[in-house]
C-alpha cells in the first residue's frame, strides 16, 4: 500500500507541475498568493491542487486526474505477473526422495 501511495503522490506532483507550467505566472501568483517557485510549500499545505489549477487553466486543457493511477496500476500488474510466473515455477517436493534422505540420516 505504501508503494502504491508513493507512486500516486509522484504522479500527482508531476501533473501539478505540468499544469502549472502552462499557467500565466501573474494569474498563478494572484490565485495562490505565491510564485511558482514556492509550489512545494503550496502542495504540502494542500493549497495547490489539480482541481484548483484546472479552474485557472486555459480552455481545452486536459484534466490529468483520470490518469494518476496509470503508472501505479501498471506496476501492480507487473508484480502480479511476476508472482503468477513464480507460482507456476514452483514444483511439489519429491516426497519419496525426502523420506529416503531422512531415513539414511535420522535425527539423534
Amino acid at each position: 500500500p505504501m508503494g502504491l501511495a508513493f507512486l500516486r503522490s509522484k504522479a500527482e506532483r508531476e501533473a501539478i507541475d505540468d499544469l502549472a507550467q502552462n499557467i500565466d505566472p501573474a494569474v498563478f501568483e494572484s490565485t495562490f498568493g505565491a510564485t511558482f517557485d514556492n509550489r512545494e510549500s503550496l502542495i504540502e499545505s494542500k493549497t495547490l491542487t489539480i482541481n484548483k489549477l484546472m479552474e485557472i487553466a486555459a480552455e481545452g486543457t486536459n484534466d490529468p486526474t483520470p490518469h494518476l493511477y496509470d503508472q501505479t496500476f501498471m506496476m501492480a500488474a507487473g508484480f502480479l505477473g511476476v508472482a503468477a510466473v513464480s507460482n507456476q515455477l514452483l514444483k511439489p517436493p519429491n516426497v519419496k526422495k525426502l523420506l529416503e534422505t531422512t531415513s539414511k540420516n535420522p535425527k539423534k
